[in-house]
């Protein structure tokens, strides 16, 4: 493979894991304000997979 293909390769994986990093960032400021909000950490998981099998 050309270098240009493989450059452009990886730069389609880099763009394809900002893209799922992204729709992660809901969990992680639910995990930043858990202290303000009075809840342990310990029990974000349990929000996330309560919060998933509502919708």
């Amino acid at each position: 493979m050309p270098p240009t293909r493989v450059a452009r390769s990886a730069g389609d994986i880099v763009a394809l894991g900002a893209v799922f990093t992204l729709a992660r960032f809901s969990e992680a400021f639910l995990l930043l304000r858990a202290p303000d909000l009075r809840l342990a950490t310990a029990h974000v998981p349990a929000i996330l997979i309560t919060s998933e099998t509502r919708s």
